[in-house]
Parts: C-alpha cells; structure tokens; sequence
C-alpha cells in the first residue's frame, strides 16, 4: 500500500524561495500545506501559485502557532479524507522550513523509518549530517538543548532544535502542542512521555540564499535560547 505523505510548511515572508520549496516537495508529497504566518509579502501567492494550500495567520504569531496550525488542519484533513482507512504509519507528515535550507530530496530518506516501522517520530539531524551555520551562540544553545533533550527523554539527541521532522498520524494525535514561539523541543518531549520511538536521520542543511533569520543580534539569541530553557522546563514539569 501507497503511503499519503503530507508535507507541512510554515512560512513567514517567504517570497522568493516558497515557491520552489513548494514545487521540489510535490514530487514527494500527496498534499502541502503551507501557513503563511502573518506575511506582508507574496508568500502566500507564490505559495498558492505552485500547488500549496495556504492557510494564513491574520498576524504573526511565531513558529510553533505556525505548526500548531498546520498539524490541527492535516488532522482535520486526514479524518475527513480516509475515516481510518489508511494504518497510521501510512498517512506520513513531513514538516520541513520554507526559506530553502532544507532539501524536499531528503523526504524519502526521512520517512522510510516510518515505513518500515522502525520509529514513530523522525528527526533530521544537522549534526550528524552536513550543516554550514556559523553562528557560534546558535551552534552552542542547539548542543546545550540538545544534551538536555536527551538527558530529559533517555533518548540520544544530537540537533533537538531541527525544523525538518517526519510523523506518523498516530503518534501526532497522542500530544498537544502549546508553545507559539517555537515547539520542536516541546515536540521532542511529548513524543518521549508518549512512550514512542524517536529516530534521527542525518540530513544536510543549505545557506538561506533570501531573506534573514529574525534573529539576528547577540542580545536577540541569547534571550531566544533563555526563551527556550523555559518551553523546556515547562513542557518537562507539565507536558
């Protein structure tokens, strides 16, 4: 049996590399969904225009609304689509960044874990891969993270602040997303409490060719990661 792979994109002004990211995953994915979280700009048109079905944020509200959004509506979907018709571990979704520092070729790679039943939750590593961020703070608060997730989950985590993760529709309907700044480590958790499997698979990462990350300045990392210390200890201390 064919498995329905949905890919999952947030987006914030996202212009010039949507589009393409939008049009490489359609060789892989069934349906892409694309939240466009609050743009001022033609994320949401070039998106549209290349095959994706956009749902826009009136404002931005961050990452992890973003991907709340966009797991809630795939939900939605796949119930009404399949009604239980597909086993879980056929029904994938592929959450990768729409800023084209993810490659749409690797979504085979990543999702053949799942597949084959190995794991429930598939996370691409950067560390064990290929990446070129040269942001020290960065490098240095995903490690911190890192080494926390794992020590926090018993299970070893090399790049626990990744954007390119795999699903299965049955693991994902056992959590419930809460954070709006960004959730890939409360993911990470909840995932664990679950008692489900958690695999990394090494991926390469791509310098952004458009566009700036929103955090740019040392005061704006270094408050980003304080920021994340605390998902994490929330998410921890209260699931």
């Amino acid at each position: 049996m064919r498995p329905f792979i949905i890919t999952l994109i947030p987006a914030y002004n996202e212009e010039s590399t949507i589009g393409k990211v939008v049009r490489e995953c359609t060789r892989y994915s069934s349906t892409i969904f694309v939240i466009d979280d609050g743009s001022t700009d033609k994320t949401a048109i070039r998106a549209k225009s290349a095959g994706g079905i956009v749902i826009k944020h009136k404002k931005n509200r961050g990452v992890g609304a973003a991907i709340r959004t966009g797991y809630k509506t795939i939900l939605k979907f796949v119930e009404e689509e399949f009604n239980d018709t597909l086993p879980s571990n056929n029904i994938i979704i592929v959450n990768l960044d729409g800023d084209g520092q993810h490659s749409p070729d690797e979504i085979p790679m990543l999702i053949k874990p799942i597949l084959e039943d190995k794991t429930d939750f598939v996370i691409g590593s950067r560390f064990t891969g290929g990446t070129k961020d040269k942001s020290m703070i960065r490098k240095g608060g995903n490690i911190f993270f890192s080494f926390l997730v794992s020590i926090l989950t018993r299970n070893r985590i090399t790049d626990a602040q990744s954007g390119y993760r795999v699903i299965n529709t049955n693991t994902l309907k056992k959590i419930e997303l809460k954070e709006n700044l960004t959730n890939r480590q409360e993911m990470i958790l909840q995932v664990a409490k679950q008692k489900c499997r958690i695999k990394e698979v090494p991926i390469n990462v791509n310098i952004r060719s458009y566009g700036k990350s929103f955090i740019q300045s040392k005061r704006q990392k270094i408050m980003f990661l304080l920021k994340v210390l605390l998902i994490v200890v929330r998410t921890y201390l209260t699931g």
